[in-house]
């Protein structure tokens, strides 16, 4: 049903590429406080290193790139593969590389690709962050369409903005009442 909808030419292969923590630029995101993502999630307690150092980080995306490359693309393309990845900048290290790969490789291909990606996002807080499309992006948010043509999601979607508004006014207050505490704390020391 999804190919249908999406138009998209007959696949011989699907490719998942499973949420993959903690590459360079998921780190980052963590570091900066960019993400609500604390604790426990999916066995890893974050925020947490992957590897031993920086170096360490960017020879293994070095090699996952080589890999993805000289196997996967070559494969989604003689297969005319969907490739299913996660759609959070930064956070899924398969997905982030994946996109530099393509984006490195898609030369060779003109404008239209041989395979198809579609990236999901079960989050919807950073999905709606996405609702005014900047002027200079290059990423089309086809999530907006699928909303529009979507009865179920359009009778529900003014019933999650007001839980997202309301989701982000309890993470606001939960940080400054966490902040106001901190001097306290340092005073006690």
């Amino acid at each position: 049903k999804l190919i249908d909808v999406f138009e998209i030419p007959r696949p011989k292969l699907f490719i998942n590429m499973l949420p993959s923590w903690g590459g360079v630029d998921c780190k980052r995101i963590i570091k900066n406080d960019l993400t609500p993502f604390d604790g426990e999630c999916m066995g890893i307690t974050l925020p947490c290193p992957a590897w031993k150092d920086g170096k360490e980080a960017l020879e293994a995306e070095a090699r996952i790139c080589r890999f993805l490359k000289e196997v996967i693309i070559p494969l989604a393309v003689e297969t005319n593969a969907v490739i299913l990845c996660g759609g959070l900048a930064g956070i899924c290290v398969l997905a982030t590389l994946l996109h530099r790969v393509v984006d490195l490789e898609k030369s060779k291909w003109g404008s239209k690709l041989p395979f198809t990606i579609i990236n999901y996002c079960n989050i919807l807080a950073p999905l709606y962050e996405t609702e005014h499309d900047k002027a200079d992006s290059k990423i089309t948010c086809v999530w907006k369409d699928l909303r529009s043509k979507s009865a179920n999601w359009k009778a529900r979607d003014d019933a999650i903005k007001q839980a997202l508004k309301e989701l982000a006014q309890r993470q606001d207050d939960a940080k400054q009442a966490s902040d106001a505490e901190k001097p306290a704390e340092n005073k006690h020391q």
